[in-house]
């Protein structure tokens, strides 16, 4: 499997794909650190550069549904799976260096948006807010959110053999788990009380508070935790909010979900016809 792994490596590096994301991803740092500063030089905003360092999670699911689809897709489009099954090698082992392969490009995304943010950002912004140990943390658990989205994106493409489909589907997989996330971390961060101004009969005016309908019961909150938790796209939002409640709980359905996802792509791949 070296072999395999090695030859997908040298494909990465070569593919244009691939450097069209590391660019996209650059132009996309440089705009967002342009605007949060024209914003706090000109509105007196408090930005906290530890939301920018980590809104990489927000990107990766995105960056990974195009490469992954683009440059797994050209296994089938140019016969490069029969080939490889031809000289000798086992449908796992091809399999798993596609896997290995997609997974080291999304770090390598990860740690260019790194670089590149903490280069710019940091002089603009100034350095974290928030303990060192806690922003390794949820770095630690982008990183493996990144692997978890590779897992499901090898999957994906391994299995559906149209490039063209493969890549809308990862996308609407991407951009639906967002919007149901967000749905979800906004009835999460309702408050419990909601303050305002109460104007009496005689004209009178006096602030008054009262109940939120709309937040959430501790039971049905410990459920929406759980969701958001689980979701990949539920992560990269807690994660790019430098807001997780539970990073060891996360760490591990990413972990669970790139064993599923792996585990199960193996096997359908094993059992799809190449002819």
């Amino acid at each position: 499997m070296s072999k395999l792994i090695y030859s997908g490596i040298a494909r990465v590096q070569k593919n244009k794909v691939f450097w069209c994301c590391i660019i996209s991803t650059v132009v996309f740092i440089v705009a967002v650190c342009v605007n949060q500063y024209y914003v706090k030089q000109n509105y007196n905003a408090s930005i906290v550069f530890d939301k920018l360092f980590l809104s990489y999670a927000m990107l990766t699911g995105f960056v990974l549904a195009i490469f992954s689809s683009l440059f797994l897709g050209t296994e089938y489009s140019d016969g490069t799976v029969r080939n490889k099954l031809i000289v000798g090698h086992s449908r796992s082992a091809i399999y798993l260096a596609n896997f290995l392969c997609c997974a080291a490009a999304g770090l390598f995304f990860d740690l260019v948006f790194i670089f590149v943010i903490g280069i710019i950002g940091i002089p603009m912004f100034g350095f974290f807010k928030n303990n060192l140990w806690v922003i390794g943390m949820l770095a630690g658990n982008g990183l493996l959110l990144t692997i978890s989205y590779a897992a499901l994106f090898t999957m994906m493409s391994m299995v559906i053999t149209s490039r063209s489909i493969n890549g809308i589907l990862c996308l609407l997989v991407v951009l639906a788990g967002t919007i149901a996330a967000g749905i979800l971390l906004a009835r999460l961060q309702e408050p419990e009380f909601i303050s305002g101004i109460v104007i009496s009969a005689d004209g009178t005016q006096h602030a008054d508070g009262w109940t939120n309908p709309l937040y959430l019961k501790p039971e049905i909150r410990a459920i929406y935790e759980l969701i958001m938790d689980i979701l990949p796209s539920g992560q990269s939002l807690m994660i790019s909010d430098a807001a997780a409640a539970h990073p060891l709980r996360m760490a591990l359905f990413s972990i669970a979900e790139i064993l599923f996802f792996t585990i199960t792509g193996m096997c359908l791949f094993e059992k799809k016809d190449l002819k």
